[in-house]
């Protein structure tokens, strides 16, 4: 690594070293040693492969995240490798680092999903998948931000998909409260790259019209100009008008 930048290197083991002195086990160590073997014989490069590993590392430990969290995670990362093309593994890596420093689902210039609870598990069925109990998932844009209450779900790193289970919506920003307008929703995809997403078969409860709740779709977007938006959004489209 230091061949291919030494300055970076440097950085890179100021808090590298401390964490393999005092933080891991000797048992994550020798899992350590051997995801860096399996990466070399995959012909994986110092940058970014090995730095990307490090920093997942080094922000599993300054967030202070469990045990199992990184059994679950290490023990996944040593499939990736026969899976995964080197590509999509530093894909999974970046995620990775992304979940163990801020919580976040997929961090970009443009959007981040970030959920509201720090104790997901990953797992691993031919792809690797990190799973969300229920709790509050935030989409942010630069000028604008979006929720999803009481959620949970799968997420699928490599294909920036999440699969939601139940949750709700409201529309306090346009000045309602969530007793006077909130759609409920049951089973959901969303791309954690995109600004936007819709729920099939939601619920929306809006008892100044409607004296019974409507079933339809309920979707959301946000925007980069937060201050000329049309409050057109959320949105709630009736299956039956």
């Amino acid at each position: 690594m230091e061949s291919a930048d030494k300055k970076a290197t440097k950085e890179l083991m100021d808090k590298f070293e401390p964490l393999w002195q005092s933080k891991l086990t000797p048992t994550q160590q020798s899992s350590v040693i051997a995801q860096a073997n399996a990466m070399l014989k995959k012909r994986m490069t110092a940058f970014p492969n090995y730095k990307n590993y490090l920093r997942c590392l080094i922000a599993w430990s300054e967030a202070n995240k469990s045990a199992e969290q990184f059994n679950g995670w290490h023990e996944g990362l040593g499939k990736c490798i026969t899976k995964l093309t080197t590509g999509k593994f530093d894909q999974y890596l970046q995620t990775s680092e992304d979940l163990f420093s801020s919580n976040a689902l997929y961090k970009s210039e443009a959007i981040s999903w970030i959920m509201s609870r720090s104790d997901f598990t990953f797992a691993f069925d031919s792809i690797p998948k990190v799973i969300f109990e229920t709790g509050d998932l935030k989409a942010v844009a630069r000028y604008d931000s979006s929720h999803i209450l009481m959620t949970s779900g799968v997420l699928y790193p490599t294909s920036y998909k999440f699969y939601g289970k139940s949750g709700k919506i409201l529309w306090t920003r346009t000045g309602l409260t969530e007793e006077q307008a909130n759609a409920k929703l049951k089973n959901y995809e969303l791309s954690v790259k995109s600004t936007k997403f819709s729920a099939d078969s939601a619920t929306l409860h809006y008892p100044k019209y409607f004296k019974v709740d409507l079933l339809g779709v309920a979707s959301d977007k946000l925007t980069d100009n937060a201050a000329g938006r049309e409050d057109t959004y959320p949105r709630f489209s009736n299956y039956n008008t």
